[in-house]
């Protein structure tokens, strides 16, 4: 079997490409003409990320290997590709390598380029690699904030504005969640505080008589 991209061929398997992808289990077991000529055109597909894919499933590992395409953005393209191909083993791998190296690389170039690509190649509701880039974004917005690439991606890509401000929105809520309305026994002054601290202190008069209204 012969997988031809736009400027690469690889040589396959069958019985590996369709042991590992429903994708590909699919194609085989139909008269399509990729089965009668034994050739895949992927084309739309690129290379390198074909090649990744075709590693992992001959050797069970995922090794990302380009000189041009940066780690975060290479990690979102092979999950798209293990989406796309129906390869749970590559799509879970991205995955947990990017988690891990976001953390480490938020600052690259690369981060707003990661942005983008998930936005534009996967679905609303396929949160894996979407939820950590914008809970990264959450945890140092004040640095993004200042910087062009990051303000011009939060205006432009579909989605991922309205994901952070519901973040933003959750973790309000969360933290308001957390306080109460108390009310002082000695002196009956009401003031508002976290409910962490309920063995606090009236602010007026000192005293810890309190209850909550």
């Amino acid at each position: 079997m012969t997988i031809v991209t736009k400027d690469r061929e690889f040589k396959a398997h069958k019985i590996i490409l369709g042991s590992q992808s429903n994708h590909f289990s699919r194609m085989f077991q139909r008269p399509w003409k990729e089965t009668k000529e034994n050739l895949i055109d992927l084309h739309d597909d690129d290379p390198a990320i074909i090649e990744e894919m075709l590693r992992f499933m001959y050797g069970f590992s995922y090794t990302p290997r380009s000189d041009t395409i940066p780690p975060l953005l290479f990690h979102v393209k092979a999950y798209r590709i293990g989406d796309k191909y129906e390869i749970p083993g590559l799509k879970d791998a991205a995955k947990r390598t990017f988690v891990k190296d976001v953390k480490r690389d938020w600052k690259s170039d690369a981060f707003v380029s990661a942005i983008k690509e998930a936005y534009t190649t996967t679905m609303p509701t396929d949160r894996g690699i979407r939820d950590p880039l914008v809970n990264i974004a959450m945890q140092h917005i004040d640095t993004f904030m200042q910087e062009e690439e990051f303000k011009r991606a939060l205006r432009e890509t579909v989605g991922f504005g309205c994901d952070l401000f519901q973040v933003q929105y959750d973790q309000a809520k969360s933290q308001q969640a957390k306080r109460a309305i108390y009310e002082c026994n000695t002196c009956g002054c009401k003031f508002s505080m976290d409910c962490t601290h309920a063995a606090g202190s009236c602010p007026s008069c000192y005293r810890r008589s309190l209850h909550t209204i």
